[in-house]
């Protein structure tokens, strides 16, 4: 698993805290690969900084994609729209919840975040 992170980092906090958040995606992400679908890809790309809108996807190694949009308003609860086709299991899908919350986690803690990508 290899990891590409695109920011300034300017942290509210101490770096330790803020490592936690990061550690936490890469945990949620490992959890979701060992249950199945194996993943290939994690990304989270902010579209034409300065937006608050997030490209996050998950690439399947058998080519899905889980693709939608965040509409980043400095909450957990920020609003998304979903384009996932072909269809993910409930029990694939599932894994996404945390997933996301730990990458929200981290666009509250580095505001100037543009680009999270895991490969594995």
């Amino acid at each position: 698993m290899s990891v590409t992170i695109d920011c300034t980092i300017q942290p509210n906090g101490t770096i330790p805290e803020h490592a936690k958040d990061l550690y936490m995606l890469w945990h949620h992400l490992a959890d979701m690969n060992a249950a199945g679908p194996s993943l290939a890809e994690f990304l989270l790309d902010r579209r034409e900084p300065p937006s608050n809108r997030f490209l996050y996807r998950i690439t399947a190694v058998d080519g899905r994609e889980w693709k939608q949009f965040i509409h980043f308003d400095g909450s957990i609860n920020s609003p998304q729209t979903f384009d996932v086709n072909p269809p993910w299991e409930p029990s694939e899908y599932v894994r996404h919840r945390p997933v996301r919350n730990a990458a929200l986690a981290l666009l509250i803690a580095f505001p100037s975040l543009n680009m999270i990508r895991y490969t594995f």
